[in-house]
């Protein structure tokens, strides 16, 4: 009888610590350089761990050890600004470890991380084995992922805090797809061949950001390199050269990944009508994929309603919807596989003013749904009825609210309802899911009320929350206990606050005083949340709030006093964020001024990648004197960088052509609101009209 060996061996110290891991290929040690003071030699000692881990744990199970044996799974700090804090159930971040952070970060005789963290780690020990591995972006989730050749065909490697994951298939898209298609069915009906989701991280920034790109990057080396510097451009917002790169590539490979890629970069750029025409050839190239298809329509649709086209971006949701419904007859199984494209087929639906049509196609999910909402569903349904409502607020005549209107209407609400009764909250939410659940119950009570009414009961001193409550007992109707805890959500008063700021997505909400009392609020919110036990949750919608108000005031001195507290902070998101602030609200100070805003910019902001992302949010906002100026005082903070000089250049062309000076100037019909004709109801019974109508108007008004 032969000797029969364990495939590994964890040896541990008499604590219970680990000490190494032994396999038949020798041994692993427990990663812990923290004697070593000289930074040099601790990062020359950490690469030697982890090329000698990489060649001891040669197959993906072994290498799954290290989470098993040297890790402990643990949330990111509530203040990322103090790293080494412990997340927990009531308050955590989102920082992403570097491998080299990871292996710094010990506590009680174990690395410690989370998903995000591990997937990292795994990815930069399967690229010293030579695998092509990338962090793939999934549901609430994040892995590392890579192909293998498996005899006649391929198999796709998932490392994650979890079991290691294989999924065989003939074809390497095949494998790439069944992996995505794990993590969530549901969520992965919008997967494409064309669009594969990632976390890509450049220079060693908190978080790690997420990109799309074709599937092809998982196992052409050489294309995945020269995709990921285009990421670059993307992420320094320098768009022309990703343009010239783009556009260079596309001579000898027109993949459909590649035309996806540049025709959102001629969209970025103000270049619509090129962009339309890489989106119609894309389509074409989608032959039978129905997948693919809806992808590229909704892609349409939303570069058309970037465009101010709406007939365009109609005609791009119109063929969808013939899509859905012929679907829906014939392939019930691929019509619920799409869900997601149905979801974000509404919400532009939404935006072009037609909730009716949405509820009209959606209903049918819900009805299928039995009442049981996935979360994506029931926002999106939230967002229709809350259009719905402003709708029905706004019109002065009464024949315009129809019996059919609020027909859709009561039985949206009824549906609603039901979703929002016992069983929306979970006896295991976390406090960041509680809160995220009574947001958008929040926001669906200011729709039921209306958006005034509801305003005004929120805006309200009190009462708020005082103590625990059974939130998963809750029940379907409305009651004082739900609006006193919609009133310690910061996140809801600043949702409203920028809604009714945006003049160019939402006109007709446009209320600049309305929408300053919201953001006002957004401290008295965070404070009162902090006598629940915590404030953690608000304190990004406190800063982000202060920065708009700053604009809207028109006061310098509050900005830049609110950038000092950012840039004490040093932490990407909030960088991104107010970068992004700073671009879609600019307007509101007198482009005589903004001189000094810029400097003041200038002094906060030390990543050169946030420049240009203010300039073209303030280009997509119409403010095109504020970018011009903007592209321009970059060009001069950054002499010598010629890629900022090129920028600059074509971020006022790009200005020029939507002023209408050239290629793709806004369009005129942007305005137009009213229903196709080919949309209005068929003739119905007046008199059962009538009783319904009335029926509805005492259940929902």
């Amino acid at each position: 009888m032969g000797w029969n060996f364990p495939l590994f061996v964890p040896v541990l110290d008499d604590q219970g610590d680990p000490v190494l891991i032994a396999t038949t290929r020798g041994t692993v040690a427990s990663p812990d350089f923290s004697a070593i003071e000289d930074e040099g030699d601790r990062r020359a000692a950490q690469d030697g761990w982890l090329d000698h881990a990489a060649r001891v744990l040669a197959e993906p199970g072994e290498l799954a050890l290290i989470y098993k044996v040297f890790f402990r799974y643990c949330s990111d700090s509530p203040l990322p600004e103090m790293p080494n804090l412990i997340g927990s159930h009531y308050g955590l971040s989102d920082t992403h470890q570097t491998v080299y952070e990871s292996l710094e970060r010990r506590w009680v005789g174990r690395l410690i991380g989370d998903c995000d963290d591990l997937a990292e780690f795994f990815q930069a020990l399967a690229i010293r084995q030579g695998n092509l591995a990338h962090v793939m972006q999934l549901p609430a989730h994040a892995a590392a992922g890579w192909l293998e050749e498996d005899g006649d065909g391929y198999q796709f490697i998932v490392l994650q805090t979890g079991p290691v994951l294989r999924f065989a298939d003939a074809t390497r898209l095949g494998a790439v797809e069944k992996a995505y298609r794990h993590f969530d069915d549901d969520s992965a009906g919008g997967f494409t061949a064309a669009a594969v989701p990632l976390l890509l991280r450049f220079a060693d920034e908190e978080t790690r950001t997420p990109f799309v790109l074709s599937a092809r990057i998982y196992w052409d080396r050489d294309y995945a390199e020269e995709m990921i510097r285009v990421q670059e451009y993307w992420r320094l917002h320098t768009y022309s050269a990703g343009v010239a790169a783009m556009e260079q590539m596309i001579e000898h490979d027109r993949d459909a990944g590649n035309l996806k890629e540049l025709a959102s970069l001629y969209e970025r750029v103000g270049r619509y009508d090129a962009a339309d025409a890489m989106r119609r050839e894309e389509l074409a190239a989608a032959g039978d994929d129905v997948q693919a298809a809806l992808s590229t329509r909704l892609d349409l649709a939303q570069l058309h309603i970037r465009s101010r086209d709406k007939a365009k971006a109609m005609e791009a949701l119109a063929a969808m919807e013939e899509r859905f419904r012929d679907m829906r007859e014939k392939s019930p199984a691929q019509y619920k596989r799409v869900a997601s494209f149905r979801y974000g087929w509404a919400a532009l639906l939404v935006r072009l003013g037609e909730p009716e049509r949405a509820w009209n196609l959606l209903r049918l999910d819900v009805e299928e749904a039995g009442g049981s909402l996935s979360d994506q569903m029931l926002r999106t349904l939230v967002d229709i009825y809350d259009r719905m409502s402003i709708q029905r607020d706004s019109q002065t005549d009464a024949p315009a609210a129809s019996a059919r209107g609020v027909r859709l209407r009561f039985s949206l609400r009824g549906a609603l309802e039901q979703a929002f009764g016992k069983g929306y909250f979970k006896e295991d939410d976390s406090y960041n899911k509680l809160l995220t659940r009574y947001f958008w119950l929040g926001r669906y009570g200011v729709a039921v009320a209306g958006r005034a009414a509801g305003l005004e009961s929120l805006w309200l001193d009190g009462p708020y929350p005082t103590g625990a409550r059974p939130h998963a007992e809750r029940e379907a109707d409305l009651d004082e206990a739900d609006w006193e805890w919609f009133r310690v959500m910061p996140r809801l008063y600043l949702a409203f606050g920028l809604e009714m700021l945006d003049k160019a997505d939402h006109p007709e909400l446009f209320d600049p005083e309305a929408a300053r009392r919201c953001l006002e609020l957004v401290p008295r919110a965070m404070e009162k949340a902090a006598a629940l036990g915590t404030n953690l949750m608000g304190r990004d919608a406190v800063i982000k709030s202060g920065l708009v108000l700053s604009f809207l005031n028109n006061d310098l001195d509050a900005f830049t006093a609110i950038m000092t507290e950012v840039s004490a902070k040093n932490y990407s998101s909030l960088y991104d964020d107010a970068a992004m602030t700073f671009g879609m609200y600019c307007g509101f100070v007198p482009i005589a001024e903004f001189g000094g805003w810029l400097d003041a910019f200038h002094r906060a902001f030390p990543g050169r990648q946030h420049y240009f992302k203010a300039a073209y949010r303030a280009m997509d906002k119409g403010h095109l004197d504020h970018a011009d100026l903007l592209a321009d005082r970059t060009a001069a903070f950054f002499p010598d960088d010629d890629l900022f000089q090129n920028e600059a250049r074509a971020l006022k062309e790009a200005t020029a052509r939507l002023r209408g000076d050239g290629e793709g100037g806004w369009r005129n019909d942007w305005t137009d609101r009213e229903r196709r004709k080919d949309d209005a109801p068929a003739p119905a019974d007046p008199v059962a009209d009538e009783v319904l109508e009335t029926a509805a108007r005492i259940a929902i008004e």
